[in-house]
């Protein structure tokens, strides 16, 4: 191995290492809750292991509108186009925040056949509609907060 490609692997490795920390710690964390919401029941649980798949989805919205925002913000950056570079991340926040509204609305609005759809029975439909509306707007504000990141510092 030359050199450069040893320091190559030595910055990835220092650059992927908090990554890699992060996301098992939010595994970790959902493995926690998994834990203490056992204790409450199995129907608690179940309402949680169904919304997972749900917030997944929503996960994968963020996930791929940042990329598209990083990508875009940062060719414009590379070309010295400051201001475009501001109009896009203001574009992605509103283009994203609407987009998430809107899935959390209708995941809201649908709530019910999703979950049947999932395959959970009927007496999991108040349990989802306590869990849900303050999920939903969690993952709005998360969403939010995600996207708020990609806007260009001055």
């Amino acid at each position: 191995m030359n050199r450069n490609t040893s320091l190559l692997l030595k910055y990835l490795f220092k650059q992927t290492w908090p990554m890699l920390v992060g996301l098992f710690s939010i595994m970790g964390s959902q493995l926690v809750d998994s834990i203490f919401i056992a204790k409450l029941g199995a129907e608690p649980l179940a309402v949680v292991a169904f919304s997972i798949a749900i917030f997944q989805v929503i996960v994968g919205v963020q996930v791929g509108l940042g990329i598209a925002a990083t990508a875009t913000i940062s060719t414009a950056l590379g070309e010295n186009k400051v201001n475009y570079s501001r109009y896009l991340g203001s574009l992605i926040v509103f283009i994203g925040t609407v987009i998430v509204t809107l899935l959390c609305l209708a995941l809201w609005l649908f709530q019910q056949p999703i979950i049947l759809a999932l395959g959970a029975t009927p007496s999991l439909f108040n349990l989802t509609e306590l869990y849900w509306l303050p999920w939903l707007i969690s993952c709005w504000l998360g969403a939010l907060l995600f996207w708020l990141q990609h806007l260009p510092c001055s």
